[in-house]
């Protein structure tokens, strides 16, 4: 082989050498744009989901606090209905429970 040769390998293999480091450099700024737009689509989305959950959490509330006002309020319902009962009647409905139970013949 020629020193001209050579020297021709050698200039090629620089500048196949050269080419893989530029192409390396490209290609790691594009995973580091890549990253950072990554990054902050999933700040965006986690964003996003923080006021779902809020929202949902909120209504959620308002769901349970009106289901409590109705419980509340079927409660004393039922307290109003009870205390109006009279002793009486309820001494009659005790007596029929006892004797029930007490023979074995429960409703």
């Amino acid at each position: 082989m020629t020193t001209e040769s050579l020297h021709n390998i050698i200039v090629v293999e620089n500048e196949l050498h050269a080419r893989e480091q530029a192409e390396r450099a490209r290609a790691e700024q594009w995973l580091a744009e890549q990253e950072i737009a990554m990054r902050a689509e999933l700040q965006e989305r986690r964003a996003s989901l923080e006021v779902e959950m809020e929202a949902a959490r909120q209504q959620e509330r308002e769901n349970a606090a009106r289901r409590a006002e109705e419980i509340v309020s079927s409660a004393k319902q039922s307290a109003g209905r009870l205390s109006s009962v009279s002793d009486e009647d309820l001494r009659l409905i005790l007596g029929r429970h006892l004797v029930a139970m007490v023979t074995g013949r429960l409703p």
